[in-house]
């Protein structure tokens, strides 16, 4: 019998590596973004592209400011 995560990354295999990377970042966050992480959150990778939510739509031009701070 195989299991549940044998069968998903067979079809699923690009997805599944992209929540383990998501899941690495979030448990990260913190120390990337220092403070920022009380307002934004990773959520999703999406064409190489990391996602992230924010609290208040006004913290997306910090995040566009800092966007370099963040990528180093």
């Amino acid at each position: 019998m195989q299991t549940l995560m044998s069968l998903l990354s067979k079809k699923y295999k690009y997805h599944l590596r992209y929540s383990q990377a998501v899941q690495v970042i979030s448990d990260h966050w913190r120390v990337l973004v220092n403070e920022l992480a009380d307002q934004i959150q990773p959520v999703n990778i999406y064409k190489n592209q990391l996602v992230v939510e924010c609290k208040n739509p006004m913290w997306l031009s910090e995040i566009d400011y800092f966007s370099q701070n963040i990528l180093d």
